[in-house]
Protein backbone atom coordinates (compact mmCIF):
# COMPACT_ATOMS: atom_id res chain seq x y z
CA UNK A 1 0.00 0.00 0.00
CA UNK A 2 1.43 3.34 -1.06
CA UNK A 3 -0.33 6.41 0.31
CA UNK A 4 0.07 9.24 -2.19
CA UNK A 5 -2.07 11.76 -0.32
CA UNK A 6 -4.85 12.67 -2.70
CA UNK A 7 -2.97 12.11 -5.94
CA UNK A 8 -4.45 8.65 -6.52
CA UNK A 9 -6.63 9.63 -9.47
CA UNK A 10 -3.91 11.54 -11.33
CA UNK A 11 -1.34 8.77 -10.82
CA UNK A 12 -3.77 6.14 -12.09
CA UNK A 13 -4.42 8.03 -15.34
CA UNK A 14 -1.34 6.49 -16.97
CA UNK A 15 -1.84 2.90 -15.76
CA UNK A 16 -1.72 1.78 -19.41
CA UNK A 17 1.99 2.66 -19.43
CA UNK A 18 2.96 0.81 -16.25
CA UNK A 19 5.48 -1.96 -16.89
CA UNK A 20 4.03 -4.00 -14.01
CA UNK A 21 0.53 -3.84 -12.61
CA UNK A 22 -0.32 -4.91 -9.05
CA UNK A 23 -2.96 -7.61 -8.58
CA UNK A 24 -4.78 -5.58 -5.93
CA UNK A 25 -5.26 -1.81 -5.71
CA UNK A 26 -6.58 0.17 -2.78
CA UNK A 27 -7.34 3.71 -3.87
CA UNK A 28 -8.91 6.71 -2.21
CA UNK A 29 -11.66 8.02 -4.45
CA UNK A 30 -14.31 10.21 -2.92
CA UNK A 31 -17.98 9.77 -3.70
CA UNK A 32 -21.21 9.92 -1.73
CA UNK A 33 -22.53 6.67 -3.15
CA UNK A 34 -21.47 3.57 -5.03
CA UNK A 35 -23.12 5.08 -8.13
CA UNK A 36 -20.78 8.10 -7.85
CA UNK A 37 -17.85 5.69 -7.95
CA UNK A 38 -19.10 3.71 -10.93
CA UNK A 39 -19.07 6.85 -13.08
CA UNK A 40 -15.77 8.17 -11.72
CA UNK A 41 -13.18 8.47 -14.54
CA UNK A 42 -10.45 6.84 -12.42
CA UNK A 43 -12.61 3.79 -11.67
CA UNK A 44 -13.66 3.52 -15.32
CA UNK A 45 -10.00 3.70 -16.38
CA UNK A 46 -9.07 0.94 -13.93
CA UNK A 47 -11.93 -1.26 -15.11
CA UNK A 48 -10.82 -0.71 -18.71
CA UNK A 49 -7.40 -1.99 -17.62
CA UNK A 50 -8.70 -5.25 -16.20
CA UNK A 51 -9.49 -4.27 -12.62
CA UNK A 52 -12.88 -4.88 -11.01
CA UNK A 53 -14.39 -2.83 -8.19
CA UNK A 54 -15.09 -5.25 -5.34
CA UNK A 55 -15.37 -3.38 -2.06
CA UNK A 56 -15.62 0.01 -0.44
CA UNK A 57 -14.79 0.97 3.10
CA UNK A 58 -15.03 4.65 3.92
CA UNK A 59 -13.29 6.47 1.08
CA UNK A 60 -11.04 3.53 0.13
CA UNK A 61 -12.01 1.41 -2.87
CA UNK A 62 -10.67 -2.09 -3.42
CA UNK A 63 -10.09 -3.21 -6.99
CA UNK A 64 -8.81 -6.60 -8.14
Amino acid sequence: NIDIEGLDESVLEDINDWAMKPRVLMVEIYGKSIKDLTVNPAVINLENNGYKFVERTGHTQFLF
